[in-house]
């Protein structure tokens, strides 16, 4: 199959000596074009961190990363930057929405720091299904937390990314606005073949995915 995201004996240690922790060790995976994958683990057991190293939003103490073919880990910060915003998406437990802005000025910030002019079809078709096409023009205040957080995931896809990782997306949710997020984000990566990374601690929102990973204690143990 078509392999989006490798990593090779990826390492994370933050501090040094005595006090050195190792969040994560020998990190060896491989995630493919358009799969949905969960990661999970206790708190603390690292997932975090290889979410954070994956998406280019951390450097790893040793090992590569390589996305859509290239390894992230020989670029400058300039560059890093650049490859995030026209490959990668990202969606966060707290939503990171702007609360200055719009719904619809949050979701094509990336595209104006890029430089670029929104696809209004696309993302006509984008903000339809994510059922939000009648709130663009208020702000994050004025919307509830299912609502936000479909306008971060808008705000993750309208670049067209090859991935979406996502940080515990549905864990501000009450379990119903919980499930139609995870609804919507299965239904993305179906439409428009999106890659998504998901850590998760919720198990009914893991076993929807197409592959678990499992990290305890800093280390790959199922994948």
């Amino acid at each position: 199959m078509d392999k989006i995201i490798e990593t090779k004996d990826l390492c994370k240690i933050y501090g040094t000596g005595e006090a050195a922790v190792k969040a994560l060790v020998n990190c060896n995976i491989q995630i493919n074009r358009g799969e949905i994958v969960s990661i999970v683990g206790a708190s603390g057991s690292g997932k975090s961190t290889l979410l954070h190293l994956l998406g280019a939003l951390d450097t790893p103490t040793s090992g590569d990363v390589l996305v859509n073919g290239e390894n992230i880990n020989k670029k400058n910060d300039k560059e890093l930057s650049e490859f995030r915003r026209r490959n990668i998406g990202f969606v966060f437990q707290n939503y990171n929405l702007v609360p200055e802005l719009t719904a619809e000025e949050n979701i094509v910030l990336p595209l104006l720091m890029d430089g670029k002019k929104p696809d209004k079809e696309y993302m006509n078709k984008i903000v339809t299904m994510l059922d939000i096409s009648s709130r663009l023009s208020h702000l994050p205040g004025e919307l509830s937390g299912g609502q936000q957080q479909r306008v971060a995931i808008a705000r993750a896809v309208i670049n067209k990314p090859a991935v979406i990782f996502c940080d515990e997306p549905t864990g501000n949710l009450d379990r119903k606005s919980g499930t139609e997020v995870m609804d919507l984000l299965l239904q993305l990566s179906s439409e428009f073949n999106i890659t998504e990374v998901i850590v998760t601690h919720d198990a009914l929102l893991s076993q929807r995915t197409d592959r678990v990973i499992t990290i305890v204690d800093g280390r790959v143990e199922g994948s």
